[in-house]
């Protein structure tokens, strides 16, 4: 195995130096990050089962009120989303309505980027808007974050991030290096850098090794799908041990421009499915209310259903929040179907005030780039 193969698949910026554990005591709170790859559609994940225009603007999308679990008087679940409701009821569901940005931008790499970076549309940024947030942290952690998904996304940025979707095979490469210290070139810095790295990774990776070796063997009861084992993976690294504040996962594509319904269904349905597996788990092993899971996604789709029974991409769209330190209900306003922006949805939540919610309230981070450009936290955790 060539090392620059090695730290493509362990470090999520190349040669950038890895910062050892923290020695300060660790708060254990986690960050389950949930990627709706490719824009899922709001409006038919939290339904405005009462409007009218619903229904006209969607003759053959919308679902009837039979498929809808009803939240409130004028809102509904997606029956697909059935596992998620009994969390709803215990009150550690919550859904943020509306959430968009100004000037949205309907491209999938522009706007996952903005969504990513936290940057907003008007600036392209380089990083990940977790790489201002998480060396604030002064809490032990082996790794400033993972990624269980094709890259790192928010993460992008930190020094100690890792991209991992095989456990064995990441402790497999990675007990090919040596764990001796680095040595000091003064009169190369760049090759000590990289000694560096290479020091770190394998430090990190002995100590993940250690954790799960001495993990008892846990029966994980989740769906055999991809987004299913990803969370059963995460869930792994938890139970064992593995200090981390983030973790992303993503599941999709939820860009259904044509034959919407059955793929909008499934896609929704081994959501619910997933995340109801892993809060079981992590209730069963007290990490409950040390975890929060929020998904996000790059756009919603447009209102007005196309000539193929698809939607094409659109702006604003409702977002969860769940955890046992969540305080379930609805936020922020419902767009009106009766006031669109040239047929999309006008945002009422900027989605940068969930960053500053999960910032403030979450990891207790005072005076940070979000709050001082005025983002305000939403008052959606417990004891806020």
């Amino acid at each position: 195995m060539e090392r620059r193969d090695f730290f493509k698949l362990l470090i999520g910026t190349p040669f950038a130096l890895a910062s050892p554990i923290s020695q300060a005591s660790s708060l254990g709170k986690t960050l389950i990050l949930i990627e709706l790859s490719g824009g899922n559609d709001g409006l038919n994940t939290l339904i405005p089962f009462r409007d009218k225009h619903y229904y006209q603007y969607r003759p053959t999308l919308a679902l009837q009120t039979e498929a809808c679990i009803p939240l409130s008087e004028s809102l509904a679940l997606n029956s697909a989303l059935t596992r998620l409701h009994p969390w709803w009821k215990k009150g550690n569901l919550a859904w943020v309505q509306g959430v968009g940005y100004p000037h949205p931008n309907r491209s999938h790499f522009s706007s996952l980027d903005i969504w990513e970076s936290g940057s907003g549309a008007e600036q392209s940024l380089a990083t990940g808007w977790l790489a201002k947030v998480i060396p604030q942290l002064h809490i032990e952690r082996h790794l400033d974050g993972i990624s269980l998904a094709n890259d790192l996304g928010p993460l992008n940025g930190l020094n100690n991030s890792l991209l991992l979707t095989d456990v064995q095979r990441f402790l497999n490469q990675a007990n090919q290096l040596s764990l001796s210290e680095p040595t000091i070139h003064q009169e190369n810095q760049a090759l000590t850098h990289i000694q560096q790295v290479a020091y770190q990774a394998k430090r990190s990776a002995f100590e993940i090794s250690q954790l799960l070796g001495k993990s008892p063997q846990i029966p994980l009861n989740f769906p055999d799908n991809a987004f299913g084992k990803r969370l059963a993976l995460a869930a792994q690294l938890l139970i064992a041990g593995v200090k981390t504040p983030v973790i992303k996962v993503s599941i999709g594509s939820f860009d259904t421009h044509n034959n919407q319904y059955e793929q909008h269904q499934r896609l929704l349905t081994n959501l619910a499915a997933g995340l109801d597996s892993f809060a079981q788990t992590m209730v069963a092993h007290n990490l409950w209310q040390d975890t929060i899971i929020m998904t996000y996604s790059e756009f919603g789709r447009r209102v007005i259903e196309n000539a193929s029974q698809g939607t094409d991409h659109g702006t604003a769209a409702p977002h969860l929040v769940m955890g046992g330190a969540v305080k379930g209900g609805l936020y922020g306003a419902q767009p009106k179907l009766t006031d669109l922006d040239n047929g999309d949805l006008r945002f009422t939540t900027d989605f940068r005030q969930l960053y500053a919610t999960l910032t403030h309230h979450w990891w207790g981070i005072d005076n940070h780039a979000l709050q001082t450009k005025g983002f305000s936290a939403i008052p959606l955790l417990k004891n806020v």
